[in-house]
């Protein structure tokens, strides 16, 4: 499997008691399109394996894809042979925390709409990132939650074309009234 600049990692479980979280998941269950799947429970992304045709279903550490990264041949095998990192093979056996296998990865589909349709809104990701880093609280620390208000018609419909008002989830009283505005981008 060619293994990309895509962070997929970044959305897995660090310390979940839900061991079968802390793993990258090579899905082949449409043989056509294999993914990947990383979650924590409360976020799930989902990326295209690429050439990952001759690889076996399985978990997939985030420091095996780190590795391949940094090798020039940016790839992993998982087909229970030793990898080109020279590590251990993929996919490997996961355990229960007392040692038990088990092998079963949630079902993530069930939770993905299955006609998503046309988008309400779209926002740019760096500006709200920046946004949240500008709303901090008087220590500096940016806030864990933002509230999205969408701007609405006075029918109640979404205002595709109005500001978006971002209200940081902060506890100290002397930060009320702390907020920001994105302009949406243009959706078709």
């Amino acid at each position: 499997m060619k293994v990309t600049d895509q962070k997929i990692e970044q959305c897995q479980a660090k310390s979940d008691v839900r061991y079968f979280l802390r793993d990258i998941y090579l899905d082949k269950q449409d043989a056509d399109k294999p993914v990947l799947v990383a979650t924590n429970g409360n976020i799930l992304a989902v990326i295209p394996a690429i050439d990952a045709d001759n690889d076996t279903e399985g978990f997939i550490s985030a420091e095996a894809l780190k590795a391949a990264r940094r090798k020039e041949c940016g790839s992993v095998t998982l087909n229970g042979a030793q990898d080109v990192l020279n590590g251990p093979s993929f996919p490997r056996p996961l355990t229960t925390d007392d040692g038990r296998p088990d092998a079963k990865y949630p079902d993530w589909r069930r939770v993905v709409p299955e006609n998503p349709g046309k988008p309400d809104i779209c926002l740019d990701a760096e500006l709200v990132i920046r946004l949240a880093r500008a709303l901090c609280d008087v220590k500096g620390n940016a806030p864990k939650m933002l509230r999205l208000h969408l701007a609405r018609t006075d029918s109640g419909e979404i205002d595709r074309t109005g500001a978006v008002y971002v209200e940081p989830d902060l506890s100290d009283p002397a930060e009320m009234g702390t907020f920001g505005v994105i302009m949406p981008c243009r959706v078709e």
